[in-house]
């Protein structure tokens, strides 16, 4: 059978994983990871529920959108020497970044879910925790993308000092405030058994504010078109990523 060609532009290329710093990173996630399941069984004990420990959970398995955010962000974990936990859409995975979505989404749902839930911050707080988890995001991923462990290639719209592009900023920070309100605007029918639902409910939202917001520069990045209609739509993207936090905020603050 004769299968239609990738176009140049859906091209990934191949990077040499740094051997010594995959495995320090290895070390270091898994850590945050038990650090923060740990946080989550102590808090089942005092809450006398299992909600803590499915947000924890909940975190974990969202490491399988990983394949497709990166594929479309044109974005790769290097290749070559890569532990690999899993393979997706042609791109490769390894366990370092898979471990890591454990306390990168688990903290902040056993964080931001209760708060939410008791609507315990004002709007104006929670718009600084958006911006704040918009910061993080671009240096958290500074140190990885510098010593070789995660690429953005191409042409990427809003991007300086060759890290993360600032559209993605945005667009991590209402995926974290989406997927989070989800979990506790629904919160009420999450008990007993259905505590289990927050589970794919945990990576329903983040997908789904994901796609939401990145879908224009999804479309931009994999076509043939130039740096204007990349620069349009990663500004749609931060614009869409602005609206998602404008939306959501009055549900979740008091």
């Amino acid at each position: 059978m004769t299968y239609q060609g990738m176009p140049e532009y859906m091209s990934v290329p191949l990077y040499e994983m740094p051997l010594g710093a995959q495995q320090v990173m290895l070390y270091v996630f898994s850590g945050l990871a038990v650090v923060t399941l740990l946080w989550a069984l102590y808090r089942c004990k005092v809450e006398n529920s299992l909600a803590p420990l499915m947000y924890c959970l909940g975190g974990a398995i969202t490491c399988l959108l990983e394949p497709t955010l990166t594929r479309l962000l044109d974005a790769t974990h290097a290749q070559i020497g890569q532990q690999v936990a899993y393979e997706s859409l042609g791109q490769l995975v390894p366990w370092h970044a898979a471990i890591s979505y454990t306390f990168y989404f688990g903290f902040a749902y056993l964080y931001l879910v209760p708060a939410f839930i008791e609507k315990r911050f004002t709007a104006r707080t929670v718009w600084i925790i958006l911006i704040a988890v918009t910061a993080g995001a671009w240096l958290y991923e500074v140190p990885l993308i510098r010593i070789g462990l995660w690429k953005y290639y191409g042409a990427q719209p809003y991007q300086i000092f060759e890290v993360q592009p600032f559209y993605w900023s945005a667009a991590s920070g209402a995926m974290v405030l989406g997927a989070t309100a989800l979990i506790a605007l629904t919160s009420s029918r999450l008990r007993g058994g259905y505590t289990i639902l927050i589970l794919p409910l945990a990576s329903i939202g983040a997908m789904a504010t994901a796609a939401g917001t990145c879908w224009p520069i999804w479309f931009a990045l994999n076509s043939p078109y130039g740096m204007g209609v990349k620069y349009f739509c990663a500004t749609l993207t931060i614009a869409f990523s602005i609206l998602v936090g404008w939306l959501i905020i009055p549900l979740v603050s008091k």
